[in-house]
């Protein structure tokens, strides 16, 4: 899978955002049994969750574009999901902000 190409393998949810306000698109780029990596439409930003620990991080500016080249890198060798699940590990650290189920 593509995961820089959101039209590649890609799937689409609308989440209502409550309140009355207008759905959003959440497009899933990446989803294996560890992480999953999704795009908000309207925001220039990419979300990674890591499914085991609960904590996701939101990806933006200079680290969201030092994510897609090393991305973009990866995939240029068709990977496994085990090869992208170790890199996307290497972004740990800034998964910090809890994940709620509701």
């Amino acid at each position: 899978m593509n995961i820089m190409d959101p039209t590649a393998g890609a799937y689409e949810h609308l989440v209502p955002m409550g309140d009355g306000a207008a759905s959003e698109t959440v497009k899933v780029l990446y989803d294996s049994r560890l992480y999953c990596v999704s795009e908000f439409s309207g925001y220039d930003g990419i979300e990674v969750v890591d499914k085991v620990v609960g904590r996701s991080a939101f990806l933006e500016g200079a680290v969201l574009a030092r994510f897609r080249a090393m991305m973009i890198d990866q995939m240029n060798d068709d990977p496994t999901d085990d090869a992208v699940d170790e890199l996307l590990g290497g972004f740990d650290a800034l998964l910090n902000h809890p994940v709620y189920r509701h």
